[in-house]
């Protein structure tokens, strides 16, 4: 794809409404059957491929959200968790 073409898709891209992006493709395509159908694929292939990623994307952060470990409470009671210097250890062997 060379330069003007290349700027032709990007501006495609940027153009949501549908009737918009036909006439700016008819506009810049000026003719060429050709070079519209290419971009019509371009585009097509964009828009595939984001929903692709969008679907693994939202895949992915459903899976990881079940995956994770459930989360803990820490127990701010200093006497269930005494400090190290006041447990009592044994040295008998």
């Amino acid at each position: 794809m060379n330069v003007a073409h290349q700027e032709i898709f990007d501006a495609a891209l940027e153009i949501k409404d549908t009737a918009q992006r036909k006439a700016m493709l008819d506009g810049a395509c000026a003719g060429d059957s050709y070079l519209r159908r290419q971009m019509d694929d371009l585009l097509a292939a964009h828009a595939k491929a984001e929903s692709f990623f969008s679907d693994c994307s939202t895949a992915l952060t459903s899976s990881a959200a079940e995956l994770a470990p459930p989360t803990t409470v820490q127990n701010t009671d200093e006497s269930a968790n005494p400090a190290p210097n006041s447990l009592k250890t044994s040295t008998s062997l």
